[in-house]
């Protein structure tokens, strides 16, 4: 169950830059595991579907990940930099708190961004609006494993950033958070569950 489910949902989130995370928390957390075992498998498996995603997105010419000078390439990397710092802050305050408060913080941001998307404000892009997106996108993901995608792809659309760049953007700076999220954990933890990190 815990294979099909995972491949659905990121065959959403390749597409539509977010739903694995956002999604495979709760979906697994009421199938009976463990959120501290949850969060950090979902980061591991998130990094590798990012990556092909990334590389899919940039064949079929959604974005230009061609060299390191693109303006895509450029907005992954400052993404990444900040995301990486959101990431860890969080995965050591989500290994303290409780599911209930991760779980209502997320919802808040998720239905704050869907609010934000439906309502058509666009904002002029700015680097610095960009790395707000990115750290309290990074941090949503290190703290319950979901809320990256609805936050990092609809800032970067809100931000003026068209859709199908935003959401190759997005799959592509998601590994490295998600890579620093999950030995982040695994430092304050050990490693997750191995049956449920290779089932997803």
């Amino acid at each position: 169950m815990v294979l099909v489910v995972a491949f659905v949902y990121e065959t959403c989130d390749s597409a539509l830059g977010q739903g694995y995370g956002t999604l495979g928390s709760p979906t697994f957390i009421l199938l009976g595991f463990d959120p501290k075992m949850v969060v950090p498998s979902i980061l591991m498996s998130q990094a590798i579907g990012g990556l092909s995603a990334a590389f899919f997105h940039n064949r079929y010419k959604n974005v230009d990940f061609g060299n390191h000078r693109t303006s895509d390439m450029k907005k992954v990397y400052f993404i990444v930099v900040c995301g990486i710092v959101g990431v860890l802050v969080a995965s050591l305050i989500g290994f303290r708190i409780s599911k209930e408060i991760m779980t209502t913080y997320i919802g808040i941001i998720v239905l704050a961004m869907g609010i934000l998307i439906l309502s058509g404000i666009t904002l002029r892009f700015t680097w610095k609006k960009l790395s707000v997106i990115g750290a309290i996108s990074a941090f949503n993901k290190g703290l319950s494993g979901g809320g990256y995608g609805p936050v990092v792809t609809g800032g970067q659309t809100i931000i003026g950033i068209g859709s199908k760049a935003a959401i190759g953007v997005t799959d592509f700076a998601e590994s490295p958070i998600c890579i620093s999220g999950f030995l982040a954990w695994s430092l304050l933890q050990g490693l997750p569950q191995l049956d449920l990190l290779f089932a997803m």
